[in-house]
């Protein structure tokens, strides 16, 4: 899932303190994707994206996330919750749901068409002043995964990577966005 997005229009000039968060590890053949560390800014807090699910743990992570990881490719999973943003997308057969953004959810998927990554959050301000975003855009989640046929879901606008199919390499989050990386068959 992509990533938290908090605006704070008003700063003082003062040292403040900057951590950027890792992104979440990937997941194995048994284990689901882990959530992406908490970036802070002084005493502000924003969340990571929610990692997705596995073909052992099949619902997406959904634990105090930005954007809810999308399920995996069983019929049987579901997306996890987003806390801020939007929530991951279900699966289906042979293909995983899309990871949460920002602002909306992950697509859920259809047998053999995986779901897409959900959009961010528009803020062009920030994007022309550090030449960052995706189309002025942040945080978009992921696309799915799909196991059986070449391809897989699109990421959201927001720097969401592309999902792909079971033999090939999903794209990861675009640097500096927030954006949840695409999911692999």
């Amino acid at each position: 899932g992509g990533g938290g997005v908090s605006l704070l229009t008003a700063q003082t000039t003062e040292t403040t303190s900057i951590v950027v968060g890792a992104g979440g590890a990937g997941g194995t053949g048994s284990g689901k994707g882990g959530n992406g560390v908490d970036s802070e800014f002084g005493a502000t807090a924003v969340a990571g994206g929610g990692g997705g699910g596995s073909y052992s743990d099949r619902n997406g992570n959904s634990d105090a996330t930005g954007g809810g990881g999308g399920a995996d490719r069983t019929n049987t999973g579901s997306g996890g919750t987003g806390s801020l943003g939007g929530d991951g997308g279900n699966a289906a057969s042979n293909t995983a749901g899309g990871g949460g953004g920002m602002g909306g959810n992950g697509g859920n998927a259809a047998p053999n068409v995986p779901g897409p990554g959900g959009i961010g959050v528009q803020y062009a301000t920030w994007a022309t002043a550090t030449s960052t975003g995706d189309s002025d855009y942040y945080a978009g989640g992921g696309g799915g995964g799909n196991y059986s046929v070449v391809g897989g879901g699109a990421g959201g606008l927001g720097g969401g990577g592309n999902g792909s199919s079971n033999a090939g390499t999903p794209g990861a989050g675009t640097t500096n966005t927030g954006g949840g990386g695409g999911g692999v068959g």
